[in-house]
């Protein structure tokens, strides 16, 4: 099933409420409102990856569980 891609600045305001692409520093506002939320991190800007450790951890702080996909590990295993 295909679905729309939105790009806003402010996640509330989407029509769309399935998969919310995070690519800012902190946790978007109206985030409960997804189904899911995929967060881009950097593989080589520690500063990035430090920000999205702070967000994992206020994620599960708020019992969301968590699946994580590096892609990094991906493509040193294939």
């Amino acid at each position: 099933r295909a679905s729309p891609t939105v790009l806003v600045q402010d996640p509330r305001t989407s029509p769309n409420r399935d998969v919310l692409v995070n690519l800012g520093n902190v946790l978007p506002e109206g985030f409960a409102q997804y189904a899911r939320v995929v967060e881009v991190v950097s593989q080589a800007d520690e500063d990035d990856r430090k920000r999205a450790r702070e967000r994992w951890r206020s994620y599960a702080a708020l019992g969301y569980d968590i699946v994580r996909h590096d892609l990094v590990l991906k493509e040193s295993a294939g």
